[in-house]
């Protein structure tokens, strides 16, 4: 199962104020120990919203609206994707990054193309969508 270990920005992270040292190593030891498990597929952390744009779509007309978008705390700071054996695995992991960073967390399960039934992707859709998430998956 793949979840996705995601955590809030910070009026700090939002505001451009660099992590301090000890964290950055930190966050680093810890993804080093879930690259070692063979458990971590990626991991990111984002710049402030201020230098993001948000898009909206409604039928042929288009809003891009740039940053800061919101209060920090509705805004993700960054993300591990992990692939583990359970959620309660995905759970202990997300521990140890609440931890590393004095925050909480969110841990969620990633869909799989297993989730979707027939109907809403056939069979021959289904090879060539898998094939695709094969070739990025090896990336």
């Amino acid at each position: 199962m793949r979840v996705m270990i995601s955590y809030r920005m910070t009026a700090e992270l939002e505001a451009g104020t660099p992590v301090d040292d000890q964290m950055t190593r930190d966050l680093f030891r810890l993804a080093e120990e879930m690259g070692r498990a063979g458990v971590l597929l990626a991991g990111e952390g984002v710049r402030p919203s201020s230098q993001g744009a948000r898009v909206a779509v409604d039928g042929d007309q288009r809003t891009v609206s740039t940053g800061p978008f919101g209060r920090p705390d509705e805004l993700i700071g960054g993300f591990l994707l992990a692939e583990v054996r359970s959620l309660d695995e995905g759970v202990e992991w997300g521990a140890r990054l609440a931890r590393v960073l004095d925050a909480e967390v969110d841990v969620r399960p990633l869909y799989e193309l297993s989730d979707f039934g027939a109907e809403a992707l056939p069979d021959d859709d289904r090879v060539r969508v898998q094939a695709v998430l094969d070739t990025l998956r090896e990336t």
